[in-house]
C-alpha cells in the first residue's frame, strides 16, 4: 500500500495551539463572570442600604420632635443582620446655615448613616441629611 505524504487530519502542534487559545478564552470568560457576580452583590447591598435609609427617615419623621436623639455608635438593624445605622442630631437655625451643640432650637438637622458590616473597610456608608421642625 502506498502512503500519502499529505495525510488528512490535524497535526499535534495545531491541536496544542487550539487548546491553548480555547483555554485562554475560557479563563477570560470565567473572570468576566466573576466580576459580574461581584457587581451584583455590591448592587444588592447598596439597594438594601437605600431601603433601610428610607425606612429610618420615615420612622424619624413620624416620631415626636422631643423623642429624636442622636445615636453615636453604629447599631444593628434588628430585622436586617449585618446592616448598621447611626443618627447624628444637631440643632440649627431657620436658615439651616449654623449648627449648635449646646443650644436647643426648633429645628433639628439629622444625618443618618447606613453601612453593611462592622469593619471600616467593609463597604461604603450611605447617608442622608434632613431637617425636622418643632413648629406646626
Amino acid at each position: 500500500m502506498k502512503e500519502n505524504k499529505f495525510s488528512k487530519g490535524f497535526a499535534l502542534v495545531e491541536i496544542v495551539v487550539v487548546t491553548l487559545l480555547l483555554g485562554g478564552a475560557f479563563i477570560v470568560f470565567i473572570e468576566a463572570l466573576n466580576q459580574t457576580k461581584v457587581m451584583q452583590v455590591k448592587s444588592e447591598i447598596r439597594t438594601m442600604q437605600t431601603a433601610l435609609l428610607n425606612s429610618k427617615i420615615n420612622q424619624l419623621r413620624s416620631a415626636p420632635f422631643s423623642s429624636i436623639f442622636a445615636i453615636n455608635n453604629f447599631l444593628e438593624f434588628p430585622n436586617n443582620p449585618g446592616y448598621y445605622y447611626k443618627i447624628i442630631v444637631r440643632h440649627t437655625d431657620q436658615t439651616f446655615t449654623e449648627t449648635y451643640d449646646n443650644t436647643t432650637t426648633d429645628f433639628k438637622l439629622i444625618t443618618i448613616e447606613i453601612k453593611h458590616g462592622l469593619n471600616d473597610n467593609t463597604g461604603t456608608i450611605i447617608s442622608d441629611t434632613f431637617v425636622i421642625s418643632n413648629i406646626i
